[in-house]
């Protein structure tokens, strides 16, 4: 017997059904920012959507929402101060399924998101794990001022260094460097077009005389 791993990529935008997730393994890719509490996009993230199903009671089972917020309380719901609003009812959004589905989260530059306010939105979908990249991860330090923040150190799973990237062939060596005096940030950007146009001219000659082609990085698009 054979067995098969289905997976699915899914935009934020896109009908989401509780099924989906338990037939296949869902894949989406999102901007921290969009998940931000405070944006816009976000506010549309936990907006109730008629195309986000399976995933919360069926509208009048009462009993069922307010065992779910019990669960789970950082699930959007109706304002109960609303006259409107009988009874605690969650809302079927996409916010909200992530938040009940507790997705396995990748976080790629993670060295950029280590405000207090980017925390917040990460943890806050509910992950069931969370995988950071970075080549150059930061400490957070702890503050003591009138939002006082513990310390968050850096969680290093795996660390490579320099020469075992350069053993694997992942740094273009040699490092040529031309370190300039002064702060002429014209006369360096000067500078640096003229190396790109003699490697430009240096590829070309190559490609002549051997018919093998390198493309160098150019300015000429």
């Amino acid at each position: 017997m054979r067995y098969g791993l289905f997976v699915g990529q899914v935009e934020k935008t896109d009908r989401l059904d509780a099924r989906d997730v338990e037939t296949q393994l869902c894949v989406m890719v999102l901007m921290l920012q969009s998940a931000n509490r405070q944006t816009q996009d976000s506010l549309k993230m936990f907006q109730d959507r008629g195309d986000v199903h399976g995933f919360t009671p069926a509208e009048g089972e009462q009993e069922a929402h307010r065992a779910l917020l019990e669960t789970i309380p950082n699930l959007a719901a109706y304002d109960l101060a609303d006259s409107s609003v009988a009874w605690p009812m969650v809302k079927d959004s996409l916010g909200n399924a992530l938040r009940i589905i507790r997705p396995v989260v990748v976080v790629d530059e993670e060295q950029k998101a280590i405000s207090e306010l980017a925390f917040n939105t990460l943890y806050g979908c509910n992950p069931s794990f969370v995988l950071e990249l970075s080549a150059t991860p930061k400490d957070v330090k702890a503050t003591g001022d009138a939002n006082p923040r513990d310390a968050r150190p850096a969680n290093l799973l795996v660390e490579v260094t320099g020469r075992e990237l350069d053993d694997e062939g992942m740094i273009k060596m040699p490092l040529n460097l031309n370190p300039k005096q002064g702060t002429d940030w014209k006369a360096t950007l000067a500078t640096a077009l003229a190396k790109l146009d003699e490697i430009d001219k240096a590829a070309k000659a190559h490609r002549a005389d051997r018919g093998r082609y390198i493309r160098p990085l150019s300015r000429h698009r």
